[in-house]
């Protein structure tokens, strides 16, 4: 079970329909057995920036290949489960199960995931991918080196739909539209345990963050590499996506190497993808630092009318801050459970009215209890 903090569709949007989807005690809803594409098209910028990634390198020969990273990068990561009932939406065993994934994948390139807070949202609209940019306006948190992530249904009953689509790095100041739509949104028949036997081992997220870090498909720019490729040295050429998992396939066969079918930014199925290159985590470690150089940033959301200038809003934990001591819950009724500051303590969200006034912590890291 998760807990009550649930925020309904009412209070976030002006117009949302009634639930049309029936009643279910999974939080995956059943989908094709095959793999739709995620819809990355890189664009001009990120290209350019690619290159300027590849020449700072000093590893661009596959002769020469880089170390692991010595130093580890620590992610920040805001999840957001979206669904048209709540009977869709992620458990915590799910939540966990998600994460785990993730972390496994990234593990050998010293990349680590820590989650700061769960956020359930039921939202026909939103669930079914119809109005990203709103959802994301009031949903997105942290800064443009904090990842969100935004799991929904993506698709129609009976439509196969998109497995995911998340966004390079590029110039977002904050505020921007760039900012806000920063992050990844997932089909939760992409989560661990999901009856699609391709995509149920939560490995979709890892190749969709890997977008976010920095990274391009494995069969960008085709036996050709029209472009540079995806600008790593060490993923040799390949001429289209993988379907399944064809042991020794070789799609470019002119060009050195076999096709990456067990590389995390191919199309593989889950039980076949289990790496990135050494190029590719230098890469991924590249552009995380060019995230982070953007800003430290904030919520993501514009300052509300007669906000002080870096006054973080209601319930907001300010550095050095113990739990109980936060100030300015003026948002909220039922608080007569609240004991100590612990979200074990929390009791009485049935009288939660105002949801768009609180803002989690950013310290915040407990799965089990979500907003």
């Amino acid at each position: 079970m998760f807990p009550k903090s649930i925020l309904l569709a009412g209070s976030l949007a002006t117009a949302v329909t009634a639930a049309v989807v029936p009643a279910s005690n999974s939080s995956v809803p059943k989908r094709p057995s095959a793999r739709p594409e995620c819809k990355l098209q890189p664009n001009a910028e990120f290209m350019t920036l690619a290159k300027q990634f590849a020449q700072n390198s000093t590893n661009n020969t596959p002769g020469n290949q880089p170390a692991a990273p010595a130093q580890p990068v620590d992610v920040k990561v805001f999840l957001h489960s979206i669904a048209s009932n709540e009977q869709a939406l992620m458990s915590n065993e799910t939540v966990t199960a998600q994460m785990k994934a993730l972390n496994d994948g990234f593990a050998g390139a010293n990349i680590r995931f820590q989650l700061q807070g769960v956020d359930r949202v039921v939202n026909e609209t939103w669930d079914l991918a119809k109005d990203p940019i709103s959802m994301q306006r009031r949903l997105r948190k942290g800064s443009y080196s904090d990842l969100n992530l935004y799991f929904a249904r993506f698709a129609e009953d009976g439509e196969e739909g998109t497995a995911g689509i998340c966004n390079l790095p590029g110039t977002a100041p904050e505020g921007s539209d760039e900012f806000v739509q920063d992050g990844c949104i997932l089909s939760t028949f992409t989560l661990p345990g999901s009856d699609v036997e391709v995509a149920n081992e939560g490995k979709t997220a890892v190749h969709e963050v890997g977008h976010w870090m920095g990274l391009l498909h494995t069969f960008q720019g085709g036996c050709d590499e029209e472009e540079g490729g995806d600008m790593i040295f060490d993923t040799p050429a390949q001429a289209n996506a993988t379907d399944g998992c064809p042991v020794s396939r070789d799609s470019c066969p002119g060009k050195e190497g076999q096709d990456p079918i067990h590389n995390f930014m191919d199309y593989s199925s889950d039980q076949c993808t289990r790496e990135f290159t050494p190029g590719q985590i230098e890469r991924m470690h590249q552009a995380f630092e060019f995230r982070a150089s953007q800003g430290s940033g904030g919520t993501g959301r514009p300052q509300e009318p007669g906000q002080e200038p870096g006054r973080q809003g209601p319930g907001r934990q300010e550095p050095g801050q113990e739990p109980d001591e936060f100030e300015g819950f003026d948002g909220f009724d039922g608080f007569d459970g609240f004991e100590g500051g612990h979200p074990e303590g929390f009791e009485g969200f049935e009288d939660f009215e105002d949801p768009s006034s609180f803002q989690d912590p950013d310290e915040f890291e407990d799965p089990n209890f979500g907003f």
